[in-house]
C-alpha cells in the first residue's frame, strides 16, 4: 500500500510538472501570436472598440479612427457578450489606459463560452476574479491543470504564426450580399445561458473601471434589418442614463440601403465602410461636444 501511494505522488509530481512546462511554452507561443498582446498592448491604440460579430464584421478600425483622430482597434469578437468583454477590459487596464471605449450593445444573459475565450489571459491577476462567475468545475480545471487554458487553440496559435491573421486591426470583412435572414435560427440557438444580474453587474463594472481611470464610454448599437429580441437593450439605455454615458443607436436607421448588408444582423465590407466613416464623425462630433447627453 505505501509503495502504490508514493508511486501515485511521484505520478502526480511528474503530471503538474508537465503540465507546467507546458503551459510555459504554450504561454509564449500565445503571447507571440495574440492580436491582444501584439496590437492592443504593444500598439496602445487610443479608441478600443468591443462588441460581437455585429462589430468585428461592421467597424473597420482605420477608417473610423482616421475620422476620430485616434488610433483605434476593435477588439470584438464573434459570439462573445459582456463577460468577454469585461475581461479584455482588465487585460488592457492592466498594461495601459486608452483614452475610449466603444461598446456595443449585446444581449447580458448570454456567456457565449467567455471562460474558454479568456482562459489563456488567466495569467494576469486582473483576470482571475471573472472566474468567480463560473462553477466550480470550471474553475478547477483553468486553475489545476494550466494547459487547458489553451485548449482548441494550438491550431490556431500555429497558423498566426505563418499567416497575416490580423491585417485590418481587428476588422474581418465580409464580402457580397448572403440575402439569408439568419435572425429566428441564430437566436434559437442562443438560449441564455448567463444570469442577468451578472451580465448588468459586469456593465456597470466596466463603465465604472473605466471612469475610474478617465477613459470616456461610449455604448453602441449596430445598424442591422432585424433588431434581436434580447431584453438587455432597454437595460443598456437605462444604464446609460444612469452613468451618463452616450448612446449611439443605429438599429432602426435608415443609414444604409439593403446592399450594404450581407445578411439581417452583419454589415457588408462596402456596409461597413460606410457605416465606419459616419460612426467615426459621429464619436468625434460627441468628444468635442461638452454636452454630449
Amino acid at each position: 500500500m505505501k509503495n502504490i501511494i508514493v508511486k501515485f505522488i511521484i505520478f502526480i509530481s511528474i503530471f503538474f510538472l508537465l503540465d507546467n512546462l507546458l503551459y510555459q511554452a504554450l504561454s509564449q507561443l500565445w503571447r507571440n501570436t495574440d492580436f491582444i498582446y501584439n496590437k492592443v498592448i504593444s500598439g496602445k491604440p487610443d479608441v478600443i472598440f468591443f462588441g460581437d460579430s455585429k462589430t468585428r464584421y461592421g467597424i473597420v478600425s482605420d477608417i473610423a479612427a482616421q475620422k476620430i483622430g485616434m488610433r483605434a482597434y476593435n477588439v470584438a469578437r464573434y459570439g462573445s457578450g459582456i463577460a468577454y468583454s469585461k475581461g479584455v477590459q482588465n487585460i488592457i487596464l492592466s498594461h495601459y489606459r486608452p483614452k475610449l471605449f466603444v461598446m456595443q450593445y449585446m444581449s447580458l444573459s448570454l456567456e457565449r463560452e467567455a471562460a474558454y475565450s479568456l482562459a489563456p489571459y488567466l495569467g494576469n491577476n486582473e483576470l482571475k476574479q471573472m472566474l468567480s462567475n463560473y462553477p466550480s468545475n470550471v474553475k478547477v480545471k483553468f486553475e489545476l491543470f494550466k494547459t487547458f487554458r489553451f485548449n482548441s487553440q494550438v491550431l490556431t496559435m500555429l497558423y498566426r504564426l505563418f499567416n497575416d491573421y490580423d491585417p485590418y486591426n481587428g476588422y474581418v470583412p465580409l464580402y457580397g450580399v448572403s440575402g439569408i435572414d439568419r435572425t429566428e435560427n441564430f437566436n434559437e440557438r442562443l438560449a441564455p445561458n448567463f444570469k442577468l444580474e451578472i451580465g448588468k453587474s459586469l456593465l456597470k463594472e466596466f463603465i465604472e473601471e473605466a471612469k475610474k481611470n478617465n477613459i470616456k464610454v461610449i455604448m453602441l448599437a449596430m445598424p442591422v434589418l432585424k433588431r434581436d429580441e434580447f431584453e438587455s437593450y432597454d437595460i443598456y439605455k437605462r444604464i446609460a442614463k444612469e452613468y451618463s454615458v452616450p448612446f449611439l443607436d443605429f438599429t432602426q436607421t435608415n443609414l444604409l440601403a439593403l446592399d450594404y448588408f450581407w445578411d439581417s444582423n452583419h454589415l457588408n465590407d462596402n456596409g461597413a465602410k460606410k457605416f465606419s466613416s459616419f460612426l467615426g464623425e459621429e464619436i468625434k462630433r460627441l468628444l468635442e461636444d461638452k454636452n454630449p447627453r
